[in-house]
């Protein structure tokens, strides 16, 4: 029969060494608790930050293709950055040689009238008329 004499000897030395520590922590159950919590704290830590860095950095983008998408963003000192004007984004569309599709789009705050309510503030975006088209959404 084959023998795996190394494994065998790690497993007899593992489970004394369960043996020995489940006996020191019968007999010192404060610190037995402590290393229970401290455990459970890094554990819970670990899983955050995974967590984390999961749904910033390594989930899958939910669009089609999204090494194709770039985002433009102009910069004046009167303005500061991530402000484009249509003007110019009109001019953008129409010269650009380089992209498939440009859109654009941005905050936009209205006040809805007409409603059982009253008059309620909305947040929102405007965006362009292939906005959707452009995430692959119909």
């Amino acid at each position: 029969m084959f023998e795996m004499t190394g494994v065998g000897e790690a497993m007899d030395r593992i489970l004394r060494n369960l043996r020995t520590s489940m006996r020191a922590f019968r007999q010192h159950k404060g610190i037995a608790v402590a290393v229970i919590v401290v455990m459970a704290l890094g554990i819970g830590a670990a899983t955050t930050i995974f967590t984390l860095v999961y749904s910033v950095l390594l989930r899958p983008s939910p669009y089609p293709s999204p090494e194709r998408l770039v985002q433009i963003e102009s910069f004046t000192e009167e303005d500061g950055a991530g402000k484009v004007s249509f003007p110019d984004f009109d001019d953008f569309r129409r010269r650009s040689r380089s992209f498939e599709t440009l859109v654009i789009a941005g905050p936009l705050r209205v006040v809805l009238t007409g409603t059982d309510r009253g008059a309620e503030a909305v947040v929102g975006e405007y965006v362009s008329s292939d906005y959707f088209e452009a995430f692959g959404v119909n």
